[in-house]
């Protein structure tokens, strides 16, 4: 079998189509791929930094990802806070009504730390009377009136209007049972539990819990009694048990 003859320029040729066809195999892997440069062999230089601003490119999106859970997390908390001051709000609302229908219903008995008949009368529902006569009346011996009095809450200057000294009272037994949540409309009398049904204690507990998952330095009411500022006799105060409304 005889050879084929090439002459010069049909080898030129042939090694000119050979060319062709690598750089349109090399084209179609660059398509295909999307990057110019796809190995080491192509072009080191160029592979070797794509290579490390494509590991930077991950970096950042993991970075991108982690802000973006902490921008949730901020928006849950705050939603969690603004649920919170919903449900005080609630509980202000409630207590405040409670209050106006108790006012309607309940005559306090007349009862006072002195003969002071401006005193009388207004010691079952107003603590804050009740704070400022032990103050004016025994001074600084009325050691827990003078230690709400000088209080006032921790991160807050002393003198702040309204976390301050001189805004915080022991609460009068009417105050305690707002709190508690007592409806009016079933008080049979002023004694025992008749009334009473808890709903804004667990309003309140419920946003102080909410508040202290969040960091908040807050505890919630316990079921125990509660002294008021209110008096039963000259010598006595009214207390609150927490855990029955009674």
């Amino acid at each position: 079998m005889s050879g084929i003859s090439l002459t010069a320029s049909m080898r030129s040729n042939l090694l000119s189509l050979q060319t062709i066809s690598k750089q349109v195999d090399s084209t179609q892997n660059k398509l295909s791929t999307g990057k110019k440069v796809n190995s080491a062999i192509d072009n080191p230089s160029s592979y070797y930094t794509a290579r490390s601003l494509t590991n930077r490119a991950s970096d950042l999106d993991g970075l991108l990802d982690s802000m973006g859970q902490a921008v949730s997390t901020i928006k849950a908390a705050t939603e969690a806070l603004e649920s919170a001051a919903d449900f005080l709000e609630q509980a202000k609302a409630a207590a405040t009504q409670a209050l106006e229908t108790m006012s309607e219903i309940y005559t306090p008995q007349p009862s006072g730390i002195s003969d002071d008949a401006s005193i009388r009368n207004t010691s079952l529902f107003d603590g804050r009377a009740n704070t400022q006569a032990m103050l004016d009346q025994i001074g600084a011996d009325a050691l827990a009136a003078t230690a709400a009095n000088q209080f006032y809450a921790p991160g807050v200057d002393k003198n702040d209007a309204n976390f301050g000294q001189g805004q915080w009272y022991l609460p009068a037994i009417g105050e305690l049972m707002e709190m508690y949540g007592i409806d009016a409309a079933n008080m049979t009398d002023g004694y025992g539990t008749t009334g009473a049904n808890g709903e804004n204690k667990t309003a309140i507990n419920d946003a102080l819990t909410t508040l202290k998952g969040l960091g908040v330095d807050c505890a919630t009411l316990t079921n125990g009694f509660y002294w008021s500022s209110s008096e039963y006799y000259n010598t006595s105060s009214w207390e609150f048990n927490m855990s029955s409304g009674g």
